[in-house]
């Protein structure tokens, strides 16, 4: 550690909240990189880690720095070989931070799937990830700081003229964009989006991209199924004036939509999306339920409707984030548009307080510079 000092979110205690407090400028090491941090998102998955409730604890591990969506510029570059996959990295480099750190050799790893790394660290967690640029400081590192210790193979250089807010909704979007894959949907096709959040707002904008339709769109909230109209949805339903199922139904001759993207994680609904795809449909499930869920089919029905399922647990390395960067860069997506709030760093618990209250849609918090030059 070096005797310069940075304001940082902290929880050390097993209690509520965080602390804004001072920490030591950690120092990179072998295939490390100090990132000057510019923008930080905060989301749905930070309230668990926030109120440090039975789910935060079983994800994260004391002392930590949280913040896992996080853009900066690269000040500092420890020694060793720099990543394949990054390209070259220097300094003075804008990069975004892919935070599944993946170990390299389980099996995920070594058959292409490293976002889904079964040894997975995780930054913002305090959790200890394997492989090169690995160590007990790199765990505790978080976006909610004036700077961060990252991975060098962990790090995105942006390539595209994209300002620090668009590249911070990198890792946001690029779970839609994965999501929106994994449902498979094409140019012309019909998709279902569940829930209006950040998520299912910027899966719209990608469906609308890609020349999906029609993009139909479903939430509790008219405000947010007004921005999904804004955002490319030919047809919004809110589900508690009616009945989706019979709605989706009645606009696709009781045949249902070909693709349907969950990101509500709302168990009751999640419960019924396979009563709204057609035979041989696909179904990608993006919102995590917090109870139990159970399909609301017969066992018969479920096995002869030949519906794909799939789950998506963040993005493709580094296939999401190139695909994502493009879409912004060409003006085809403004994911921008999704942000409610920039508070300072500082003002952190009005942040959460907005978070908590759910009366924003993407929070984003900006790190105040103290006085710490590199």
């Amino acid at each position: 550690m070096s005797s310069r000092s940075m304001k940082v979110l902290m929880k050390s205690k097993d209690v509520e909240g965080y602390e804004y407090t001072e920490s030591p400028v950690p120092e990179p090491t072998a295939h490390q990189a100090l990132v000057r941090i510019t923008k930080v998102g905060i989301c749905g998955s930070d309230i668990p880690l926030y109120m440090w409730n039975d789910i935060g604890k079983g994800i994260a591990t004391l002392p930590f720095i949280p913040g896992h969506e996080a853009v900066g510029e690269i000040v500092a570059i420890g020694a060793g070989a720099q990543p394949e996959n990054a390209g070259e990295l220097k300094k003075g480099d804008r990069v975004g931070v892919e935070n599944h750190y993946y170990c390299e050799a389980c099996y995920q790893c070594t058959h292409g799937e490293p976002h889904i790394c079964s040894k997975m660290g995780q930054l913002g967690h305090g959790k200890l990830g394997h492989g090169p640029g690995m160590d007990k400081t790199i765990a505790m590192q978080g976006g909610c700081a004036e700077f961060a210790l990252v991975p060098t193979k962990m790090l995105y250089k942006l390539k595209r003229d994209i300002t620090d807010t668009q590249a911070c909704l990198l890792e946001p979007m690029g779970v839609a964009h994965n999501g929106v894959e994994a449902a498979e949907v094409k140019k012309g096709d019909d998709v279902l989006i569940i829930g209006c959040g950040a998520i299912g707002l910027l899966a719209i904008q990608i469906c609308k991209a890609i020349g999906a339709s029609p993009i139909y769109a479903a939430d509790i909230d008219e405000k947010k199924l007004a921005l999904a109209r804004e955002f490319g949805a030919t047809h919004t339903f809110n589900t508690r004036a009616s009945n989706l199922t019979s709605a989706i139904l009645g606009q696709t001759q009781s045949f249902g939509v070909g693709h349907l993207v969950e990101c509500s994680g709302f168990p009751g609904m999640v419960n019924k999306v396979w009563e709204m795809v057609r035979k041989g449909g696909n179904v990608c499930l993006l919102g995590i339920p917090k109870t139990p869920v159970a399909p609301e089919l017969s066992g018969k029905d479920f096995l002869f409707r030949c519906v794909t399922t799939r789950g998506v647990h963040g993005r493709k390395i580094w296939h999401t984030w190139e695909a994502c960067e493009a879409l912004i860069a060409d003006g085809k997506c403004k994911p921008e548009l999704v942000v409610t709030h920039d508070f300072p760093l500082e003002d952190f618990q009005n942040a959460f307080d907005t978070l908590l209250k759910a009366t924003g849609i993407k929070i984003l918090m900006t790190p105040t510079p103290s006085g710490s030059k590199m």
